[in-house]
């Protein structure tokens, strides 16, 4: 269903906000992608497919962390599992529309608009220096005091990670424009990931796009 969606023109319209990161100026959307007004939870394969279709390629840690140091910081505004409830609520849609239901409040109860740049209340699908195979890479979201929820998952030597289909409530996707200026000048995001000034953007990255669902 998302990717048909996306295939259609269906996800909801993109307002793009600047955002400077060192010496690179970047357009990112000033929400996680929607469709019919919501936060959608996106596999990599299916992540990969939103952005492409907007010309845009998906955040690394470092491009998360100056989108949040512009931003308006709105919490991740529950916690699975609820309580009496398995692990596996998570990823279940009961769980998806309580988080849906309380992030609407939060953006009623602060006056948001779509044009205010947001974050903290989703976490990112990003890319980083260590993609294992058949992994989703995720980083980013608050806790309502402010401190990062989820740091840099995996990474090397740790926890294997999520598995590539999986998404659950929490996670969103934040789409950057490909086309950038660096110094001033046109550029592309992933040509700068791909080179030596890759640095400026949090790189070097394992691979600057997820392999599309087969």
């Amino acid at each position: 269903f998302i990717l048909g969606a996306i295939a259609t023109g269906n996800l909801d319209p993109v307002v793009w906000r600047k955002v400077r990161i060192d010496r690179v100026v970047l357009d990112v959307s000033a929400d996680y992608l929607c469709i019919a007004g919501e936060h959608v939870p996106m596999s990599e394969h299916v992540a990969q497919a939103a952005v492409d279709s907007l010309g845009a390629i998906l955040p690394t840690p470092a491009i998360v962390d100056a989108i949040e140091a512009a931003a308006i910081i709105l919490p991740l505004p529950t916690w699975a599992p609820p309580a009496g409830q398995s692990r596996a609520a998570q990823t279940s849609s009961a769980v998806f529309a309580l988080c849906e239901e309380r992030t609407r409040q939060l953006f009623e109860a602060r006056g948001l608009t779509p044009e205010q740049l947001v974050a903290g209340h989703r976490k990112d699908v990003v890319l980083a220096r260590f993609m294992p195979p058949g992994v989703v890479v995720i980083y980013g979201a608050r806790w309502p005091d402010g401190r990062r929820l989820q740091p840099l998952y995996p990474i090397p030597g740790g926890n294997p990670g999520h598995e590539d289909e999986y998404e659950d409530y929490s996670h969103a996707v934040r789409a950057v424009r490909d086309a950038c200026l660096l110094d001033g000048r046109p550029a592309s995001v992933r040509a700068i990931l791909s080179g030596p000034l890759a640095h400026l953007l949090g790189g070097p990255v394992a691979m600057a796009r997820y392999p599309l669902a087969p």
